[in-house]
C-alpha cells in the first residue's frame, strides 16, 4: 500500500514536472510591444428616475443601468451602454451604443455603431461618419427599433 502511494506521488511529480516543462517552452521569446492608448473615464448612472446632463471627452465610457432615468450627455465619446428599463437619453456624438433591456430609447446626432437586445428598444440617430451614411447595427429580440432620421 505504502509502495503504491509512493509511485502515485512520483508519477503526479513527474506529470508537474512535464508540464511545467512544457509550459516554459511554449514561452514566445518575441519582445512585447507596448501600444500607448488613451483611457477616457467610465460615468455611471445607476437607480431609478435620476434626471442629468453630463459633459463627455472623446474616450469616455458612460454606462447608465436602471429604470426611468433622463440623461442627456453633451460632447464627442467612446461608447454608451445601456441596461435596464424606460431609459431616454439625448446625446451628441457617440461611436458605439449598446442597449439592453426594455422600453429604453436613445436620441442621437451621430452614431456609428448600434447593438439593441430585448424588447421595443429604439435608438434614432441622424448621420454616421461609416461610408454608407448609416450606424452599423445588430439587433436581437422583439419590437426593436435603430432608424436614421433627418
Amino acid at each position: 500500500m505504502i509502495m503504491i502511494r509512493k509511485n502515485m506521488i512520483l508519477g503526479f511529480a513527474a506529470i508537474l514536472l512535464a508540464a511545467t516543462s512544457v509550459t516554459y517552452a511554449a514561452i514566445d521569446s518575441k519582445p512585447i510591444t507596448q501600444v500607448d492608448q488613451v483611457k477616457g473615464k467610465e460615468i455611471v448612472i445607476e437607480g431609478k428616475g435620476n434626471k442629468r446632463t453630463i459633459k463627455v471627452t472623446a474616450n469616455d465610457v458612460v454606462k447608465i443601468e436602471g429604470l426611468e432615468n433622463t440623461v442627456t450627455i453633451e460632447g464627442s465619446f467612446a461608447k454608451l451602454e445601456i441596461e435596464g428599463a424606460s431609459n431616454s437619453v439625448n446625446l451628441d456624438d457617440v461611436k458605439k451604443v449598446s442597449v439592453e433591456g426594455m422600453g429604453n430609447k436613445v436620441n442621437a446626432n451621430h452614431v456609428d455603431i448600434v447593438h439593441v437586445e430585448g424588447t421595443q428598444n429604439h435608438v434614432h440617430y441622424k448621420s454616421s461618419k461609416n461610408k454608407t451614411g448609416k450606424a452599423d447595427t445588430k439587433i436581437e429580440g422583439i419590437d426593436n427599433m435603430v432608424m436614421k432620421i433627418k
